[in-house]
């Protein structure tokens, strides 16, 4: 086993030191904060678009969602480091919730913890 000896020198170790300072303070501002605003780089739209011109509910429900993530960005939030795909996603569903099978659903959501509330 040939093994060699790392040599650092007293101020390379300064410099070590002083970097990890630096890297600890950045880490320290973003603490607990959203990730940075993801607008200009990620798109939070549907792949169902189109419907938006038809369905009125779920138009309301998809420019909520993108004026939320200007604002606040609640995906970024939830998942951290998010990718194009998780935007799209998140975008899609949220608008479903505008149709008439999403209403359906939050009403039936709606239902069942009003009958919880009850009991």
């Amino acid at each position: 086993m040939n093994s060699k000896l790392l040599v650092i020198s007293e101020e390379d170790i300064v410099n070590i030191k002083t970097e990890i300072l630096r890297l600890q303070s950045i880490v320290k501002q973003y603490e607990g904060k959203p990730i940075e605003r993801t607008m200009g780089q990620i798109k939070h739209e549907s792949l169902r678009l189109y419907r938006l011109d038809s369905n009125p509910i779920e138009r309301i429900y998809a420019e909520k969602w993108k004026q939320r993530q200007l604002i606040g960005n609640t995906l970024a939030y939830l998942l951290n480091n998010i990718t194009q795909r998780d935007a799209t996603v998140a975008a899609t569903i949220i608008q479903w919730l505008g149709s008439f099978c999403g209403q359906s659903f939050l009403d039936e959501v709606q239902e069942e913890i009003k009958i919880s509330k009850e009991e």
